[in-house]
């Protein structure tokens, strides 16, 4: 009988923050110096472990940042599957719209923290994030929330960035219309909120992306910029050199407008 019991705890069905996450540049890596000797601190394998193990970390710090889940299925959880990550939520049955901003806060924060790792290792990412309905259990993830972000990445982000669903951005519209009934029940809302916003930022497609300027401010004193250049210095094929243009662009641009509720809820 236990076993049965630590085997559903294994099991989520409900709703859940989710992002899926392209490694740029890793099966090239694989196919160019696969051979090189395992104690190579530049072999691939070497670097995508030391990403996977770092993840590892930012998702115990984030699940116990959050709160003391009686449910291990309502931490952050973190799966690697060769040169992609899918990183998880669970936001099913909160108790409050409050929490549920406190949680996509943190769930933004832990993605740019991995899209750093990934750069300070010699890759760059493509990704999206939505919200929805989704089961997952030790070996699989299953539902329409996942299936969105997968396209996504694989068809729609097409550059160097970290875009929004429409289900996502839906549902920052709603809590931004929200706001001021919201207020009244937690005075940090708008904090929260404005927070979200700043980690946000609106592309030339009209996509909402995950804000480069805010992974920068995570990566501290390290050079993101120039890695980033080198990264794409490197790469032969001049239409996959062009994938890292945009966001050093974005990088190294001035103009950085934050976002406001009127930008959001447009798809």
């Amino acid at each position: 009988m236990k076993k049965n019991k630590d085997e559903d705890k294994k099991k989520f069905r409900g709703e859940a923050i989710v992002c899926f996450i392209d490694i740029l540049g890793f099966s090239d890596d694989i196919r160019q110096n696969w051979e090189k000797p395992e104690s190579d601190p530049d072999h691939p394998l070497k670097k995508i472990l030391a990403i996977k193990e770092k993840a590892k970390n930012f998702e115990f710090l984030a699940s116990d940042k959050s709160q003391n889940f009686p449910n291990k299925n309502e931490q952050i959880k973190v799966t690697s599957m060769s040169d992609s990550f899918v990183i998880r939520f669970s936001i099913d049955g909160i108790l409050s719209d409050c929490q549920k901003i406190i949680r996509i806060r943190l769930f933004l924060h832990l993605v740019s923290a991995i899209w750093v790792s990934c750069i300070l290792n010699g890759y760059t990412v493509r990704g999206a994030i939505s919200i929805g309905d989704v089961y997952w259990d030790d070996d699989s993830i299953i539902g329409n929330t996942f299936i969105d972000v997968y396209k996504l990445e694989s068809t729609v982000a097409k550059n160097s960035r970290i875009i929004i669903s429409s289900d996502m951005n839906k549902e920052l519209k709603n809590l931004f219309d929200m706001q001021e009934s919201l207020t009244r029940e937690w005075q940090e809302f708008p904090i929260w909120l404005e927070e979200v916003a700043s980690i946000l930022r609106k592309d030339v497609d009209g996509y909402l992306i995950l804000n480069p300027k805010f992974m920068l401010s995570l990566a501290k004193d390290n050079p993101i910029i120039e890695l980033l250049s080198d990264m794409k210095n490197k790469v032969a094929d001049n239409i996959v050199k062009e994938k890292y243009t945009p966001l050093i662009n974005m990088l190294k641009s001035e103009d950085s407008v934050p976002l406001t509720a009127s930008d959001f809820g447009h798809y």
